[in-house]
């Protein structure tokens, strides 16, 4: 069951949010041989990638049994979009791709800048 959470993020904030994976009976998914990766976009169906979570550009991490999203300030700050659409998902060993969590991203505008 895919997990509904919308994100709000302080632009110009470094932020970070863990997401617990659980399996259907609530018990920790253990992580070990999976890889996740998640986007924004400015509406679902959109071709433009806002914003992308990888183990490679370190906007994400495995923390125990959480997926953690990161998000540099220098990141958020450069952000000109107020609200937008994201989802996660997870790969395991076998290949098996099921999506951990979705829902909008809401961006807070920054008010000091330099």
């Amino acid at each position: 069951m895919t997990l509904r959470y919308h994100l709000r993020i302080n632009q110009g904030e470094t932020f970070q949010v863990a997401i617990p994976v659980l399996d259907e009976n609530g018990t920790q998914v253990d992580l070990s041989g999976m890889t996740a990766r998640g986007q924004i976009r400015a509406r679902t169906a959109d071709a433009t990638v806002l914003h992308e979570w990888t183990l490679v550009n370190s906007g994400l991490a495995f923390d125990t049994n959480n997926v953690v999203l990161k998000v540099p300030a220098a990141t958020s700050s450069a952000w000109a979009w107020r609200v937008a659409e994201y989802d996660l998902e997870l790969t395991d060993g076998d290949g098996n791709v099921t999506r951990l969590v979705e829902g909008h991203v809401i961006i807070s505008p920054e008010v000091t800048r330099t």
